[in-house]
């Protein structure tokens, strides 16, 4: 599948919480278990960069992935960064391994 990228950053309060609330479990997990092999020495990861984090589904993932990893997320938008903190608050299970900027 051929990714087209979005003209513009999505702003809107309510695009970022529909984005958010959409069924990427696939691709996503698919993403990840990609990374894994592509990382063999995941263990040994300090430091990930997210660029374009939305609202934090794949830097979640990343996460868990790798534990002893701190996680650095960024986005361009305050409405997917808003949606992705408040994720981040309620899962409680990251304590200060994720940031997002």
């Amino acid at each position: 599948m051929k990714r087209i990228p979005e003209p513009e950053l999505m702003e809107d309060p309510e695009q970022a919480l529909a984005y958010g609330r959409a069924d990427f479990e696939e691709p996503h997990s698919n993403f990840i278990k990609l990374l894994l092999v592509s990382c063999p020495l995941h263990g040994g990861i300090g430091a990930v960069l997210d660029l374009g984090c939305g609202t934090g589904d794949i830097t979640f993932r990343v996460a868990r992935a790798f534990p002893e990893a701190v996680v650095d997320a960024v986005d361009g938008s305050e409405a997917m960064l808003y949606y992705a903190i408040e994720g981040l608050v309620k899962s409680r299970e990251f304590g200060e391994r994720i940031r997002f900027i």
